[in-house]
C-alpha cells in the first residue's frame, strides 16, 4: 500500500468548497451528449421539434433506453452554425 503524500486537511465547509472549485476549473470537460430538454433549450425550439429532427435524421443522437435519447452537442453546434449562416445570408442584400 502506498503512503498518502498529497493529503489535504479539510476543517470546514469553506475549505471543501474552495477545493471543489479548484478541481472543477482544472477538469472542465464538456458534456458530449445532452438530453432532449437541453437540446431544445440550446436550439431555441420545442422538444417536439427535436424529436422531429431525430425522425428526419437532422441531428445526431444515441438511444440510451427504450424511450430516452441523447443528442450530440457537436451536432447541435453545427445546426446553430447553419442557422447563423442562413440568417446572415438573408440579411445580405
Amino acid at each position: 500500500m502506498k503512503p498518502i503524500t498529497n493529503a489535504i486537511l479539510i476543517t470546514n465547509l469553506s475549505d471543501l468548497k474552495s477545493i471543489l472549485e479548484e478541481v472543477a476549473v482544472k477538469v472542465q470537460v464538456p458534456n458530449k451528449w445532452v438530453n432532449v430538454h437541453e437540446a431544445a433549450r440550446l436550439l431555441g425550439v420545442s422538444t417536439s421539434t427535436i424529436n422531429q429532427m431525430r425522425y428526419n435524421r437532422q441531428i445526431t443522437y444515441t438511444q440510451t433506453s427504450e424511450r430516452v435519447f441523447m443528442y450530440e452537442r457537436k451536432s447541435i453546434e453545427e445546426i446553430l452554425e447553419r442557422y447563423k449562416q442562413v440568417a446572415i445570408n438573408k440579411t445580405d442584400y
